[in-house]
């Protein structure tokens, strides 16, 4: 039986249709098998056109009808960066890795004689060995892209892991592959702004406080105002208020010479809940607290993340009194509304 060409011809385009950039596969060029990488493939009324870039820079472009037999692919390039086919440096780079690339060169063409068939035709199970060779075909090439992709991911965190390297050793936290003594108090901290944190506890920030007031100048690290409107004017208490400038200018440095490393500027200190945890551990009642832009819910929030990082100091602070303070400072907060949500027994 001879074999349908219809059948033979859908194969093709269906084998073109399944080509994806990057493909590397063998055309039919003045006679001989030529390789060629895939750089762009583009669909028309006639069928998928596929813009191909040859291993002497040739640039041709190509459909189904040029085929006499399903186009197999044979390998894997990697284009260059950025995607520019049009351009020459591309085109000359895309060639070279054409060259240089891995293929299965027993894939070539077998040229037809006029008039024959090809010996392949009398298989009975042509079509579904075709069809599965192009499923094949373009789950590997749907794995190549996604091991590209594995690939400069990984290649992306080892470079932020080797910035952030540099930015630890050069504020003193790391030396030679190893922690410091800054460093091991600094591993000791869970939280967003750790390393602010950790240089406001080495510059003596949270020393010399009473409760109210390392809570109040603590809260700058857990609160942030997330509405659309801008924020309302911050109300520091005066004996914080040159504590907080000196905050301020630390979490500035740090954020330049986070820039300076290429690592993301940290989220700078928010003294918007300044003065409510200045009152609420002092002992003033919550209904003297809430206002319009504070909501029971948000304060409760809050008060519960402040705890956590002050139960944090009070276990890494090198001075004894400090240590004393966040303590006392978080007795002071669990109370009402914070210690009802937070587990523990309320006293009336």
């Amino acid at each position: 039986l001879a074999l349908d060409p219809r059948a033979d011809t859908r194969q093709i385009a269906e084998a073109t249709l399944a080509l994806r950039p990057g493909d590397i596969i063998f055309v039919s060029r003045a006679g001989r098998a030529t390789k060629v990488v895939v750089v762009a493939t583009a669909q028309r009324v006639n069928g998928t056109k596929l813009t191909v870039v040859g291993t002497s820079r040739e640039v041709f472009q190509i459909q189904a009808g040029d085929f006499d037999t399903p186009p197999i692919r044979i390998g894997r390039a990697v284009l260059p960066e950025p995607y520019s086919p049009n351009s020459p440096k591309f085109i000359r780079e895309a060639a070279q890795r054409v060259q240089r690339s891995k293929t299965n060169e027993h894939n070539r063409p077998v040229k037809r004689k006029n008039g024959t068939r090809h010996p392949i035709a009398d298989d009975p199970d042509l079509r579904s060995r075709l069809t599965a060779a192009i499923s094949a075909d373009r789950i590997d090439s749907e794995l190549a892209v996604m091991m590209q992709r594995i690939d400069k991911s990984v290649q992306s965190v080892s470079a932020r892991f080797d910035e952030l390297v540099l930015l630890m050793e050069r504020r003193g936290y790391v030396s030679q592959w190893s922690l410091t003594d800054q460093g091991r108090i600094l591993a000791k901290i869970f939280h967003e702004l750790d390393l602010l944190v950790a240089e406001a506890l080495s510059n003596g920030l949270f020393d010399g406080l009473n409760p109210a007031e390392l809570a109040s100048l603590m809260s700058t690290f857990v609160y942030e105002f997330r509405r659309a409107e801008d924020p309302p004017r911050p109300r520091i208490p005066k004996t914080l208020q040159q504590r907080w400038k000196s905050l301020t200018l630390l979490s500035k440095r740090i954020a330049n010479d986070e820039a300076s490393a290429g690592i993301a500027r940290h989220r700078l200190p928010d003294p918007g809940l300044m003065e409510v945890s200045f009152d609420w551990t002092s002992g003033v009642e919550l209904i003297d607290i809430l206002n319009d832009d504070l909501t029971a819910g948000d304060f409760v929030r809050t008060m519960k993340q402040l705890i956590d990082l002050l139960r944090q100091v009070s276990l890494v602070a090198e001075l004894p009194s400090t240590r004393e303070v966040a303590q006392k400072a978080t007795q002071a907060i669990l109370r009402g509304v914070v210690a009802a949500s937070h587990g523990s027994p309320v006293h009336l």
